[in-house]
């Protein structure tokens, strides 16, 4: 009996670790944004943070608060991730088992690098100033109309024709 569970215990632990070896083969990239997606997140301080998904993989980052906003223009330039099976996914690019993450409750997951293009609005100082380029993953619920950047989640809104003519403005320039 002893010798039946050692085998069987060898053949699951290889069949995992075949699963998972030809699952990290499998990449998934971002798809085509089609329509301006926007997703909205009230902080506690009454500031307004409006991330924009628009077309040509763009993202318009808005931050608005009494009155004075601050927006950033990023090219979204590359992503990958892997899907495992349920809430596992690896963020690492290169597939190595330390880029393995927990995301539960998601539909979807992107491993995405953010490079700053530029920045309008009414702040005199931008918030954005620092940042040049950086690593994110953003975490979809479709069920829940729900993105997650970090530790922030934003409510997927409707886009007023208003918007879109701002939005469509602000990246004819990145495009």
């Amino acid at each position: 009996m002893n010798k039946i569970s050692e085998k069987l215990i060898t053949v699951i632990l290889g069949l995992l670790f075949l699963f998972l070896a030809l699952k990290s083969c499998i990449r998934t990239t971002i798809p085509s944004i089609g329509n301006i997606e926007k997703y909205q997140s009230i902080q506690q301080n009454g500031e307004i943070d409006v991330n924009y998904l628009c077309p040509g993989n763009i993202l318009v980052y808005s931050k608005s608060n009494y009155g004075v906003e601050d927006i950033g223009v990023f090219k979204i330039q590359r992503s990958s991730i892997i899907h495992y099976a349920g809430a596992f996914y690896n963020v690492d690019a290169d597939g190595t088992p330390f880029g393995i993450r927990y995301y539960p409750g998601i539909d979807d997951a992107w491993n995405v690098n953010l490079s700053f293009k530029s920045r309008s609005g009414t702040s005199p100082q931008s918030t954005f100033s620092n940042l040049v380029e950086y690593d994110e993953v953003f975490k979809f619920s479709d069920t829940s109309k729900i993105l997650q950047i970090g530790d922030t989640k934003y409510v997927k809104t409707p886009i007023s024709q208003e918007e879109i003519s701002k939005i469509t403005y602000l990246i004819n320039d990145v495009k």
